[in-house]
């Protein structure tokens, strides 16, 4: 248990090499808080002879702390499923006002990036159920995933990527 303290205290500094300032605010009072932290319990774990299980709980709260604080800001600018929920909330608004149909011209549902997310968030900010078709013949609006429409009425509103919301008139 001591190695583990002694090796979390050590770890905490090196937040300091991995360009985080952009991410996280007040970098360096934040790892010297977490090193002292962690120092003060290595040495509470040395030199308890009973109840290390305390200074083992303080221990693993200092590590959710690190992970809160530096691995979690940086997970959130830089993992690919933040461009697709933004996608799929500016989907949902934009076409809030007429119907919506996620069109199906059955690729593997796990070569669609996020296909479970992408719905949720679009269902959640048109606040209605999305509707999936394989007829491009209805007026709304229709987002795909890495194809175009054979619609000549389909006209392309905007694209993420490899999705793509166009609108039939």
């Amino acid at each position: 248990m001591l190695i583990l303290a002694v090796l979390v205290s050590l770890c905490i500094p090196g937040a300091l090499f991995f360009d985080l300032q952009n991410y996280v605010p007040y970098l360096l009072p934040k790892v010297i808080a977490l090193s002292i932290a962690g120092a003060l319990i290595s040495y509470t774990i040395y030199r308890l002879k009973t109840g290390k299980i305390f200074a083992f709980i303080s221990l693993l709260i200092i590590v959710r702390f690190a992970f809160s604080w530096f691995v979690i800001p940086h997970r959130y600018e830089h993992l690919e499923d933040r461009h697709y929920r933004d996608a799929a909330i500016e989907v949902g608004n934009i076409s809030k006002s007429q119907e919506f149909y996620f069109y199906q011209y059955h690729p593997a549902e796990l070569d669609i990036p996020h296909h479970d997310r992408l719905i949720f968030y679009i269902q959640r900010s048109r606040m209605k159920q999305v509707k999936f078709t394989e007829a491009l013949s209805k007026p709304g609006y229709y987002f795909t995933f890495d194809k175009d429409l054979d619609n000549p009425k389909a006209t392309l509103v905007k694209t993420y990527r490899n999705l793509k919301l166009y609108q039939v008139k």
